[in-house]
């Protein structure tokens, strides 16, 4: 009777554990501001506003170089109106004279007549009455006005006085108008004058760029503090995503080295459970044999040496 032990069965039992595998995340990561939420509405009513503010300094500029030119072009045009009044004026004057002159010939007046020397008179005193001038006429003059005056004055002395008040209100004309353009004149030259020192447009035109160039860098600040906190949170979010991943691994290791002792500790369990049964039989076999020897009365070594004799 042949006893085999199948020893290669003994840690049939014992598992093969699973290895654990962690990748880490987010290593080398890079941020870009298109990815970023920044606050668009904000940044985009501050760049609105700056491009506002410079185009009403630029407007303003331009708007008060435009009033600088349309009142130049009034004066220009009132130079104008002012000078062809002045010219008509003229011309009527030059037409008085001429009249006078041919009265003067078609009455045949010298100029050494009395008749000529009583107009001047009467002239003098026409004049002093209508400016108010504050001049007295001598007691000789008066005297022969009064004897003027008394015997009545003649055709040609009428009409001259006549000619005289019509030529007075064309030398006002021509007077005043020439005041006037004198002025015009002077103040398109100061203006101009001024123009060439202020470049108005050329200032409104810097000082809009300096405007957009400092809000640009407003801007610019906000985007680099809205996107350093962003990239802060992004890291603080990372930090604890790593840290949680850090503690799940911890905990999966813990339990595969737990899995691990529990293995190892049913394997030996086997293992012993199976040496006790082996030597179970053994004694069970043994006790077999010496029934046997017992019942054919033969000696214990003669039947060990038969077994022996049998294996060879």
């Amino acid at each position: 009777m042949r006893i085999e032990a199948n020893q290669n069965n003994l840690y049939g039992a014992a598992t093969q554990n699973e290895k654990l595998q962690g990748k880490n995340k987010g290593k080398g990561s890079s941020y870009f501001a298109g990815d970023l939420n920044l606050g668009v509405d904000a940044i985009a009513a501050r760049k609105k506003e700056a491009k506002r503010q410079a185009m009403k300094v630029v407007a303003d500029a331009f708007s008060g170089d435009r009033a600088i030119d349309e009142d130049l072009e009034k004066r220009a045009e009132r130079i104008k109106t002012l000078a062809k009044e002045r010219d008509e004026a003229q011309n009527q004057i030059n037409q008085i004279d001429e009249k006078k002159k041919a009265l003067k010939e078609e009455y045949k007046i010298s100029d050494a007549s009395q008749e000529e020397k009583d107009l001047a008179l009467l002239e003098k005193r026409r004049i002093l009455e209508k400016n108010n001038m504050g001049l007295a006429l001598t007691e000789e003059e008066q005297e022969r006005l009064k004897e003027i005056d008394e015997q009545g004055l003649t055709e040609y002395q009428q009409a001259v006085l006549e000619l005289n008040e019509q030529r007075d209100t064309f030398s006002e004309i021509v007077s005043t108008n020439r005041v006037e353009i004198y002025m015009e004149e002077e103040t398109i030259k100061n203006v101009n004058l001024e123009r060439l020192k202020t470049h108005p447009m050329v200032d409104a035109q810097k000082e809009a760029k300096k405007i957009e160039q400092s809000e640009s860098k407003e801007v610019l600040g906000m985007l680099m503090e809205e996107g350093k906190d962003h990239v802060d949170d992004q890291i603080e979010k990372e930090k604890e995503e790593a840290k949680k991943a850090k503690e799940k691994k911890e905990q999966e290791e813990i339990k595969t080295k737990e899995e691990k002792e529990k293995d190892k500790t049913e394997a030996v369990d086997y293992v012993t459970e199976q040496i006790l049964t082996l030597n179970q039989v053994n004694t069970s076999v043994a006790d077999e044999v010496k029934d046997i020897v017992h019942k054919m009365k033969l000696v214990e070594e003669d039947v060990k040496g038969v077994a022996v004799d049998e294996l060879l």
